[in-house]
């Protein structure tokens, strides 16, 4: 999931993912390991402050913490298929009187770079499919926190970034080529 928000960013991402010319396989991060730990003490303060943040006449149905969710798109004129599979950090399904919704929280262990809120959309978009009951998206990073309801102008946003053909005009962006996670793939990488 995390390779289809560079998508929504970068058209040269895009061309990589639709191609099929990178591995789809879990990437592994230089900087995993070393902020696994401060990751997973966020989710674990995040599933702690739960039930404070909850409305007092809410009651939680299911708590889900890991879960894999995927997404596909194929490319009608060409068959061409596009896949993301990701987990989210932390979700849970809260009813309200009669009604229910979902509040995922993606956790950064460091700050909110560029693609994440478009990561934690595609996450919720996923979400949505499978439950089909409205998402708040909130991200936690270690400065701040963001939120979002999930909205049909969002969704179609998304769906349309993810469809879009490269510009030819594109030129890469140094500062977003140093974070991305095609870089080592990309033939146009701005460093």
């Amino acid at each position: 999931m995390n390779l289809l928000g560079w998508s929504i960013l970068c058209p040269a991402a895009a061309e990589l993912n639709w191609s099929g010319t990178i591995p789809f396989e879990q990437p592994i991060y230089p900087t995993a390991d070393e902020l696994k730990r401060l990751h997973d003490n966020i989710v674990e303060r995040v599933e702690s402050s739960i039930q404070r943040i909850i409305p007092e006449n809410s009651k939680i149905i299911s708590l889900m913490k890991e879960k894999q969710v995927k997404l596909s798109f194929t490319d009608h004129k060409s068959g061409d298929q596009l896949c993301g599979i990701g987990k989210i950090d932390l979700a849970l399904v809260l009813k309200h009187g009669n009604r229910e919704v979902i509040i995922y929280f993606e956790v950064s262990s460091t700050r909110i770079h560029v693609a994440k809120p478009w990561q934690a959309l595609l996450k919720s978009i996923a979400l949505y499919h499978e439950y089909r009951l409205p998402i708040i998206t909130v991200i936690v990073s270690i400065e701040k926190v963001k939120y979002k309801l999930l909205s049909s102008r969002d969704y179609y946003t998304i769906i349309n970034k993810i469809y879009s053909k490269p510009k030819e005009d594109f030129s890469p962006n140094p500062n977003m080529c140093s974070l991305c996670e095609l870089v080592h793939y990309c033939p146009h990488r701005g460093i």
